[in-house]
């Protein structure tokens, strides 16, 4: 099935100051909401409502282009599907990453225009933005994560650091986990080096964050840990 949706514009331009203030205020929305269903829906939607200032270069000249695989269906159907079937999810992760793929090859100035490197935490943060906007598409949907996440992209290539702390292993961007330490040292926490490498200075500084902002505090950057810290300003 082919949908007609708006074209994404391809060549980032800066937040005029106002779009930051509003942006900012729709992150402090972010919150958990159970242990399967994290990362407030209803900021992640209000966030992606602020479209970026982007300039188009791509699709016909009407602005259109066709959606193919899963993110022609609606966010409904997703929604629906998910709530049968959990384990389409991995589904929705893989054609996720083609989108995301095609977004790097083309958009200027980025290796990776996700800060969150996991394809299925990508899936559940796009189905959360659904379950609040289910008459969208799923296309629509990832493109407002996308803008969401613009500020935080990485724009020169950077290797993935395989974290282990405690029970859980992730995989971050090193130009990622680099940007976290310099927000933690801005934060305060100044035993903290921005050299992109994992250490008990900074996982200490992410658990005593994590504790303050209500968090479970492992020490680990995981994906609400991310987006507290790169999408709030500091106090």
């Amino acid at each position: 099935m082919l949908e007609m949706g708006q074209a994404v514009g391809r060549v980032l331009a800066p937040f005029s100051c106002l779009l930051k203030i509003a942006f900012y205020k729709e992150i402090a929305m972010l919150r958990n909401v159970h242990a399967n269903e994290r990362w407030g829906k209803a900021a992640l939607l209000g966030a992606g409502l602020l479209v970026l200032p982007l300039s188009v270069n791509a699709a016909d000249d009407q602005g259109n282009y066709a959606i193919r695989g899963a993110g022609a269906q609606t966010c409904q159907a997703m929604v629906d599907q998910l709530g049968e079937t959990p384990g389409l999810l991995n589904a929705y992760a893989s054609w996720m990453e083609g989108y995301l793929t095609g977004y790097n090859r083309f958009l200027e100035d980025t290796f990776d225009v996700s800060p969150v490197m996991s394809s299925r935490e990508v899936a559940i943060l796009v189905r959360n933005i659904c379950q609040d906007a289910t008459d969208i598409r799923v296309e629509t949907a990832l493109a407002r994560l996308i803008n969401l996440f613009a500020p935080a992209r990485v724009q020169a290539a950077s290797p993935p650091v395989t974290l282990s702390v405690g029970d859980s292993t992730l995989n971050i961007r090193q130009a990622t986990l680099q940007r976290l330490q310099q927000v933690l040292i801005e934060r305060g926490y100044t035993d903290v080096e921005a050299n992109g490498r994992f250490n008990d200075a900074t996982r200490d500084a992410l658990s005593d964050f994590q504790a303050q902002q209500e968090l479970s505090a492992t020490g680990a950057p995981d994906v609400d840990t991310l987006i507290r810290l790169l999408f709030t300003e500091t106090e």
